[in-house]
């Protein structure tokens, strides 16, 4: 509730203040906006998944879904959209953390940890960078030069809203732009292992490396989930038939 009080509501009576008490309201204690036609919005933490379980709603919109493990808010705040009457939408805003964050899997890649393709439509991504905010002054962008840098991967992140790989990256020259891509027609593979990290509270990844003729490695598949049981699992390895020795 802190982004609430702290920014969001501010940010509100600053914008539309000048009508509160005749076009809108806010109760206090039920964290709830009230609008003279009789809409209500609820004012919710999405580190509390179960507070939203089981409401019929029209819209949502998470801010900041990347803090934390918001998935599991997500899938039951897509849930819970079943309000007649409405064209329903649950829209995200967020700082990008991480090209193996949920929110890139779905918005960028369209797809799910499982592999199973999201349709794009339903996920588009509006890019914004901070020089975007009218209220942001010359003089703050100079002050964040010096502690950002020039280029450098947290600048990229938190002025230019990219996505970058910070944490846990093995191979920092990595560049998706030159080192994805599909093998040529016709290459043959003399070798195929299958690599696993599991874990329980940490993510399970999955990896398929394939060895070509002239000695390459080739990435062919990848899984990658937080919360992985084995069932999971096993049906993954399964669909690519691994064998586990």
């Amino acid at each position: 509730y802190d982004d609430l009080t702290d920014t969001i509501l501010p940010t509100i009576e600053d914008i539309f203040g000048s009508v509160k008490g005749v076009l809108w309201d806010y109760k206090v204690q039920a964290k709830e906006l009230t609008f003279h036609n009789g809409s209500m919005v609820f004012l919710l933490a999405a580190e509390d998944p179960d507070k939203i379980r089981g409401r019929v709603l029209a819209f949502g919109w998470m801010d900041e879904a990347a803090k934390g493990h918001q998935h599991q808010t997500f899938l039951i705040f897509q849930g819970c959209l079943t309000q007649k009457g409405f064209p329903h939408q649950l829209w995200i805003t967020s700082t990008p953390k991480g090209v193996n964050s949920w929110i890139h899997l779905r918005w960028v890649q369209h797809r799910l940890a499982s592999g199973s393709d999201l349709p794009a439509h339903e996920y588009p991504q509006y890019h914004s960078q901070s020089r975007d905010n009218p209220h942001l002054t010359e003089e703050w962008f100079a002050s964040m030069v010096p502690s950002y840098g020039v280029g450098t991967k947290w600048a990229l992140q938190e002025l230019e809203g990219q996505w970058v790989s910070f944490e846990g990256q093995a191979f920092s020259s990595f560049d998706e732009r030159i080192h994805v891509r599909d093998a040529p027609v016709g290459t043959k593979f003399r070798r195929w292992l299958v690599g696993m990290d599991w874990g329980a509270s940490s993510p399970t990844a999955l990896i398929e490396i394939k060895q070509d003729m002239n000695g390459r490695l080739w990435a062919t598949r990848e899984f990658y989930a937080r919360q992985c049981d084995n069932r999971q699992l096993l049906i993954v390895l399964g669909e690519w038939g691994a064998k586990t020795v």
